[in-house]
């Protein structure tokens, strides 16, 4: 498990940084600033020149517009959080189900926000939280159905 969670971690880096750099391009487009920087925007305001902007918005247009590494970077950190919680919770069936369930709650609350997003890389994050949050809905309703099941059985 550590193992998994160490190149887990070493790719996630790689693809931030890669990430971090493909979004930089940002600075050269003003015509984007309105759009692409949320967390500059709600930090600090209007965005009127290049040092204003914010790191965390370089990501924001990287997803948009060049979405390869920031969507390996969500499946990453999606397995990073599932391997957390595994290790964490592995011993206590009723806060891994618990944790799952949030983390599916959430996914599925991100999609809502990516919704009706007009970029290619939107509309790929939307079936990306989309489906992780099914999935994970779908292994705690599993998981509880098999508890069910097997107190029945007794």
């Amino acid at each position: 498990m550590f193992i998994q969670f160490g190149i887990a971690s070493i790719l996630m880096l790689c693809f931030t940084a890669v990430a971090w750099y493909e979004g930089s391009a940002i600075l050269d487009n003003p015509w984007e600033w309105r759009y692409s920087t949320p967390f500059t925007q709600l930090l600090y305001g209007e965005v009127s020149k290049p040092s204003d902007i914010s790191q965390l918005d370089y990501f924001v247009y990287a997803a948009k517009f060049q979405p390869t590494f920031p969507i390996l970077m969500t499946i990453i950190a999606l397995y990073l959080l599932i391997l957390v919680g595994y290790l964490l919770l592995k011993k206590e069936d009723n806060l891994l189900d618990l944790y799952i369930s949030l983390l599916g709650i959430s996914l599925l609350l991100l999609s809502y926000f990516v919704f009706n997003s007009s970029t290619f890389g939107g509309r790929i994050f939307f079936f990306i939280f989309l489906t992780s949050g099914i999935l994970c809905s779908a292994f705690v309703l599993k998981r509880i159905i098999n508890l069910k099941l097997m107190k029945n059985q007794n």
